[in-house]
């Protein structure tokens, strides 16, 4: 009984970490979406979390892959509060044959819409030969003071880790030699820690679209779980 509270408390909080990214993502691909652009990115790089009192970065790494001389112009939409309201800030970036550079802007709390995400939105102009792109991520908000986003993921996959890996090793360990039942048991154990770190990865990866495809497989497969858990008790 043990191995199965620590694994399912693991699995909520798995699935919890995963799907809240997933959906902050895939708001945030609908905020200012009349914003057209050549190409979509996935290098907006956004924290996952943020907490009243924090103050977080967000960030891209540019590239100019050519010969001679890039300069395009960097708009970023963040909601302020409501998805349509918006602050705007331009910059115009030149960057030498081969160089890279980051660029970084700041959001807080006060940018969250509904009171719970934070959506952004960077739109790149076209820049011979470079194509005009876009990308977006979106930030959950978190009522938990004192700590920040970034505590909070690392909490979220230590409980994820520890409660499945604990749970199934507790498992196998208590049920030796095991029964055909228990082995299935086991391996179902087994596939789920996989999925939580596949789809953990795909959205801390900011790939909103796999992730959002396979957490909505996954709570199918979660029905079939525990109807499986139910008949075999």
């Amino acid at each position: 009984m043990l191995g199965y509270l620590l694994f399912g408390v693991g699995l909520v909080a798995g699935l919890a970490w995963w799907g809240s990214s997933a959906w902050a993502d895939l708001e945030a691909s609908l905020f200012d979406a009349s914003i057209t652009a050549d190409l979509v990115l996935n290098d907006l790089r956004c924290p996952q979390f943020i907490t009243p009192e924090e103050i977080a970065a967000v960030s891209i790494r540019l590239q100019n892959p050519t010969d001679r001389i890039l300069r395009q112009s960097a708009r970023i939409h963040i909601s302020y509060g409501f998805v349509t309201l918006m602050r705007e800030e331009n910059i115009i970036v030149e960057m030498q044959p081969r160089e890279s550079r980051q660029l970084e802007w700041y959001v807080s709390a006060e940018d969250a819409a509904w009171g719970r995400l934070v959506l952004v939105r960077l739109h790149l102009s076209r820049s011979f030969p470079l194509p005009s792109r876009t990308a977006t991520c979106g930030i959950v908000l978190v009522n938990l003071p004192r700590l920040s986003g970034v505590h909070i993921s690392w909490l979220l996959a230590v409980i994820t880790l520890a409660g499945t890996l604990g749970g199934w090793r507790l498992f196998l360990k208590a049920n030796q030699p095991p029964t055909v039942r228990q082995r299935n048991m086991a391996t179902l154990m087994a596939a789920w820690i996989i999925l939580l770190i596949v789809g953990n990865l795909l959205a801390f990866l900011g790939i909103w679209i796999a992730a959002g495809v396979l957490f909505l497989l996954t709570i199918i497969f979660l029905v079939i779980s525990i109807t499986y858990l139910i008949y075999q008790v």
